[in-house]
């Protein structure tokens, strides 16, 4: 990926918040040349859904989004 091409990162996350399963579309974006570290985000969730929380990631660039493996979600 070149630095036109870069955009950051797409994360769908679905949470538990009060008692609910929420959606979270979070972007997380940093510039090019800090691109080459392990990526944190932290994100809020809650016991108390009967359904699983879960992620998903995706690199962001111009022409559209790639996922990522399920295996790089550590917490998830």
């Amino acid at each position: 990926m070149t630095e036109d091409d870069y955009v950051g990162y797409l994360i769908e996350a679905w949470v538990c918040q009060a008692g609910t399963l929420v959606f979270l579309p979070i972007k997380y974006a940093t510039s090019f040349d800090q691109n080459s570290s392990m990526m944190v985000v932290q994100v809020k969730d809650e016991p108390g859904c009967d359904v699983p929380s879960s992620a998903r990631i995706y690199t962001a660039e111009k022409h559209g989004y790639n996922r990522l493996p399920n295996d790089s979600l550590a917490g998830f």
